[in-house]
Formats: C-alpha cells, structure tokens, sequence
C-alpha cells in the first residue's frame, strides 16, 4: 500500500511537470501523515480489494493531507483537488505494478486467497493490468492542467444516415442531400453498446467519423474505459504507433508488445472489442494515406469475416477526420454503419437536417462544459461567455477542441473576443501562454529561459517539421536535431542546452508534447497531445519560408551578391516538401497566417504573391533544382518530391488568390504543368477538355483565376 502510494502520487507529479517548478519539497510531513493514517484505518485485504482497490475509504481520509502535500508545489486548492480526485486510478495502476515487481514479497497472500493475480488465472490477471491501464488513460492531465479527461468529458452525440425509401437515387453516405438521406442522432456511446450486445456477425465493423478536434480520441478513451466496467475485453491501438508491414494479426501482436502487458494472442478471446483510433494517421509503408486507409479497411473486413465466420468473435471501431474516411466510404455501405460526431452546437437551421427523436439537439453543450470547466478550474460560469456566442466564434466554440483553448486565451484576457478573431491568433496566444506559463507571477519556465520568444517559436516550427517528414505527429529526439541542424540552429540550440537529450526533452516538456513510445532504435519518442498543434506549427514554418524567400529574393534583385537568385528559392521550396504534400488540415492554417498578414501588411502579402508566381515561372521553365541536393534522389523519388514542391505552390497561390482577388497571369506553358499533377494524383491519363481537377478544387483553388 505504502509503496503504490508514493509510485502515484511520483508519477501525478511528474505527468503534470510539477518538478519543473518545485524541486526543493520536503516530503517527510507527507510521509508521517500517511503512516498514521494507514496504522490508525482499519484495511481488510479480501477479494473485494483486489477487485476495486481504488475504492478504499483510505482515500476520502486522506484526502486533505494529500491535497495540502499538493499545494507545496504553488498550486491553488482547486487544482490540488483536481490531482487528489485523479489519485485513486493512478494507485490502482501502481499497486497492480507493485504486486507484479515485488511478487515474492506479497506470496502469502496469493496462497491465502483467490485474487486476480494467480498463476492459474495468468490470462485474467493481464486483462486485469490493461484494464487498469485503460482506465488511468481516461484520468491523465489534459494538457497542462490539474484536470483530467474524465473530469470535463461531456456525452458525445453522432448521427448515422438512412437512405430514404421514397428516394431512387444512389445510395451515398453521409450525403447531406435531405432529399436523398434520413440522418438520426444518436448518443454515440448508447448506439454502440447496442451495436455490440446486438452481436450481429455479419454487421460488426463501425466507423466514427468527424473533423479535427471534434473529439474522436476522447471519446474511444472514455467508451475504453466505460467497456471495461461493463465487463467487455477492449483493446485499444492508436494508429499513428501502428506499423502495419505484413500481416495485420502480425502488426497487432506486434503493438501489444510494446506495452508488455499482454503476452498472448487477444485474437483468440471469445468476444474482444479492438479500437482504432485515428484512421487518418495510419502509415503503411509504399502508400499514399488514401491508399492506406482503404487497404487497412478492406484488411479488417476480411479479417472479421474470417474470425466471425461461426460466430460473432470480434467487433471493430475505427475512429478517423472527415476527409479520409469520405474518400473510403464506398467500402462501408451498411446502414448505420459510419457514425458523424456531432458538434457541441447547433443553431436552428442546421438541426433541421437532422431526425432528433430524443431532442438531444435540444442542450447546448457548450453551456455544460462550462458548467465542468468553472468547477475545475474554480470559476463562476454557469453558461458560455455572451462574447463568445457571436459571430465566427459560434461556429469554433462548436468544436470540443478549439473550444477549450478558446477558454484558455479568454481566461488570458490577452485577445479581443468582442472582435472578429482569428483562429490562428488564439493559437499563437497558446504559444506566448507556454512561454510565459507560471504558477509563480509572470516567470518564465525554468527550461526555456536561455531563448526568447521568438526562437522559441521557430524551434517548435521545426520540430513540427521533424514530425510531419515523420508520421504527423511522432518524432525522435534525434530526428529533432538533425532537423535543427539542416535549418541552421544549432547556435540557438546549443545556447539552450549543453546535453543535447535531455535539454530537448525539456523543451519538449515546456510545450504540449508527450512521450509516445521507444523507436527501433532505442531512442525515445515524442509526439503533440493534438495533431493540430502540430499542422499550426507546420503551418507557420511553410509561411515563414514564404517570406524568407520573398525578402532574400528582394535582397538578391538589388544586388546579385545578396540573398538567393531563383534557384536557390526553389531548392529552399524543395526541401520543405521533400517527403509530404501539403494536406487540406494545414493549408486552413496556412489560409489563417496569410489572412493575418493581408490584414496587417498588404504589401508584403501582394510581393508573396509575385513570390509564389515566380517561382513557378521557374519551375515551369527550368523544372525544380534537383541537380543541387546531394546526394541526388532516384528518378523515381525526384518525381514524387518534385510534384508535392508543385502542388504546394498551386495550393498556395490558390489560397492566396482567394483572399487578394487579383488575377494571376502565368507567362509559360500552363496546360502540361497541370496535366501531369493531374495524372500523378488520380492515376490515370485521361485529361479533361475543361481544366477543373478534384485535387485543386477541394482546395479552394479557382482555375477562374488564371490565364495560360
């Protein structure tokens, strides 16, 4: 008990970086307290312990004591409650540790009495260890707060789409044509409980669809976490730690192994629920996202139709962005089988595209997670902030995520929500929030006091950067400096640190990064808490090399031995794209910064104009300088890096044109430059007569705008 204690109470310390600001706490006050606690409270060890540990009354005893011990580290009673109710998960997970390093120790009791831990139930007792697991993941800080998921979690809503009967036309889900399509709501977690008590062995595949910080994630953590009191075996596998290189059985079992919780085969279980979540970060190696998804897809159909061919076995729930599952959905053509999460929000309009049986549209979300954000957060609201009901902001506090951190920067005060607000300008007020973060007044963190403001915006573009070369939201330390390195940092860099590892994970700890997983290699690995911090920091660096090759451009115009000719732009283009094309989730972004910048600067946004055009003038006459990187790509490679170079330009000047509305004239031969993008994405030579190519289009990009 004692033990598992101090294991708990260590690592809430250290997964809320409280030792960052504190490391001078005297716990020897704790530890008396404690020990007459424990030596004065009666604790019958019986199965009933083992079964639910955390529910001891020791905790409600103790709770004061823990919550002063807390406080030591300049939280205020709020928070240090927030951590006291997180507690008891995180002494169950230790006390499972405890028994399992220290089995020798405790094998009085096992020969005592029946508990989850015997050799006879070894199977049962590793379900138990992950359960336990599942459940903590649930209680882990959001962010850098004192709360946790499971303090704030608000019930999510999603609708599935019926073709109507009256209607011939194609089936086509998630159309939002009403004359085609019936969409009911649903409470999420109740229709898939239904689902999987339905049991139904040719119907057991479900997709949960929704964009960018609509709260996928969250939600297959808490609906994990609410199986495993229901009795159910749950295995759950974040797709961007899924390497799927031969087998998809094998890839499973190989991911399970990671964690070293489960060491046999949870295929052969008579019922297993298994969640994917985050379709769109899978990576297959060879493949295109959109080709991955779709063959992951095909994959586990033909896998549950193998395992549930007797009878149900296996049940899957794939969670993944809008975008990716859209271009999938020909593959999922049974009724109810793709689930839309819902936003925290709808105005009236909008709830007429929907069959609400239960009026569950009727609540505004937004007004209850306030109502949980003030009790954690030891504030007065009752509803959201009249200030934020209007306008654009309506639409965003709509949005589990955004709406968070637009709490976050109006509790700030720094940002004028009576005005409109750009939603990349709530971002950045999180960057200087980070920066400038304390418990203490107006200090800044201890780990990044060597660098200002500025460099340290531009290291974590960079490790941004690091990640999306990588997976989209994974790096290494190591890949972290290279990438730093390349970019000409290192004097920044090695002003910040002396021993390159652990003053990385530092500054990795002063933002919002966890640690994900061990590489091949041995080395550690990091990755964003959301994905969308990352596309905003990739987002700033691809504008940012914008307008480094506008002024450096400039600079070489006035004076040839200045700045870089036309070449040297392009190869600068060229290695930003080098391994990924830009994606609709960070062209939004990069929509924002240069929305920012016609606002504040127009003749800096009409020159990035002129850069972007002259840049592909010069790719359009010279082709992009491959000859200058070394060593040289194969053929092969260079074409693929050279179409996702121009493809970011066509994105960009697109976006671009958009916003300034001034016609862009190309002087060179447009027709073929267009043509072969077109084939390298849709893979097929047919070109048609009128230049409109999907790709382009769903970026936003006018065809209108241009003359070839």
């Amino acid at each position: 008990m004692s033990r598992a204690l101090i294991d708990s109470i260590i690592n809430i310390i250290i997964e809320n970086k409280l030792a960052n600001y504190k490391e001078d706490i005297v716990t020897e006050h704790l530890d008396n307290e404690l020990n007459k606690l424990l030596e004065t409270n009666t604790l019958i060890i019986d199965t009933d312990f083992f079964n639910q540990p955390s529910s001891i009354s020791f905790f409600e005893n103790a709770k004061s004591v823990f919550q002063e011990f807390f406080m030591l580290f300049g939280l205020n009673k709020v928070d240090s409650l927030n951590l006291v109710d997180r507690l008891p998960s995180y002494f169950t997970f230790s006390l499972v540790s405890e028994w399992r390093n220290n089995y020798k120790y405790y094998v009085i009791l096992n020969d005592s009495l029946k508990t989850p831990f015997d050799n006879a139930a070894k199977k049962e007792s590793e379900w138990y260890v992950y359960a336990k697991y599942l459940e903590k993941l649930v209680d882990l800080p959001i962010l850098t707060e004192s709360f946790s998921l499971r303090q704030i979690y608000i019930p999510t809503r999603a609708y599935y789409s019926i073709k109507n009967n009256d209607d011939t036309s194609t089936y086509e889900p998630d159309s939002t044509s009403n004359n085609t399509l019936n969409n009911y709501v649903v409470n999420l977690e109740d229709s898939l409980i239904e689902w999987i008590n339905n049991g139904d062995k040719n119907d057991s595949l479900r997709i949960i669809k929704g964009g960018p910080g609509y709260g996928k994630s969250s939600f297959i953590k808490i609906f994990a976490s609410n199986l495993i009191k229901l009795g159910k075996k749950v295995l759950l596998i974040p797709l961007h730690r899924f390497e799927i290189k031969e087998d998809l059985e094998i890839a499973i079992l190989n991911f399970i192994k990671y964690d070293k919780i489960i060491n046999y085969n949870p295929l052969n279980e008579n019922r297993l629920i298994i969640l994917f979540d985050g379709l769109d970060e899978l990576s297959m190696q060879g493949l295109h996202l959109t080709e991955a998804a779709n063959q992951f897809i095909r994959e586990i159909e033909k896998k549950l139709s193998n395992y549930n061919h007797r009878n149900i076995k296996i049940q899957v729930i794939i969670s993944g962005r809008d975008v990716i599952v859209e271009q999938n959905k020909n593959e999922l053509r049974k009724d109810c089988q793709i689930l839309t999460i819902l936003p925290f929000y709808l105005n009236r309009i909008d709830k007429l595209n929907f069959i609400d049986k239960n009026n569950l549209l009727e609540v505004d979300q937004r007004k209850v997670w306030w109502q949980k954000y003030s009790i954690v957060k030891g504030l007065i609201y009752t509803d959201i902030p009249y200030e934020l009901k209007k306008g654009e902001l309506e639409d965003l506090t709509s949005q589990p995520l955004l709406n968070y951190l637009i709490a976050l920067s109006f509790q700030r005060g720094k940002l004028d929500f009576s005005k409109s607000t750009n939603l990349n300008e709530i971002y950045y007020d999180l960057l200087e929030a980070v920066y400038y973060r304390n418990y203490a007044e107006g200090e800044i963190h201890h780990t990044i006091k060597k660098i200002d403001i500025v460099h340290f915006v531009r290291m974590l573009e960079e490790i941004a950067i690091s990640s999306w070369h990588g997976n989209g939201r994974t790096t290494s330390v190591s890949d972290i400096e290279k990438h730093l390195l390349n970019s000409g940092l290192e004097k920044i860099f090695e002003a910040f640190i002396k021993n390159s590892e652990k003053g990385m994970v530092s500054l990795l700890a002063a933002f919002y990064f966890r640690q994900a997983t061990t590489s091949n290699l041995g080395t550690p690995t990091f990755e964003f808490t959301h994905k969308s911090f990352g596309e905003y920091l990739t987002a700033r660096r691809i504008m940012n090399t914008i307008l480094q090759i506008q002024r450096k451009l400039d600079e070489n115009d006035q004076n040839f031995d200045e700045g870089w000719n036309i070449k040297q732009c392009s190869l600068a283009w060229i290695k930003l794209f080098v391994i990924k094309e830009i994606d609709l989730d960070i062209l939004r972004f990069v929509d924002n910064e240069l929305k920012l910048l016609y606002n504040k600067n127009i003749l800096t946004f009409n020159s990035c104009q002129v850069t972007i055009e002259r840049l592909i003038e010069y790719t359009l006459k010279d082709g992009l300088p491959f000859e200058n990187i070394s060593p040289r790509p194969s053929y092969f490679q260079e074409n693929i890096q050279s179409i996702h170079s121009e493809k970011a330009l066509l994105a960009l000047l697109g976006t671009i044109t958009n916003i300034s509305g001034v016609i862009t004239k190309i002087k060179m031969e447009f027709y073929n430059f267009i043509r072969r993008l077109d084939i390298t994405f849709n893979g097929s030579k047919n070109f048609p007569k009128r230049v409109y190519i999907k790709f382009y289009s769903s970026l936003k990009f006018r065809f209108g705008h241009f003359t070839h």
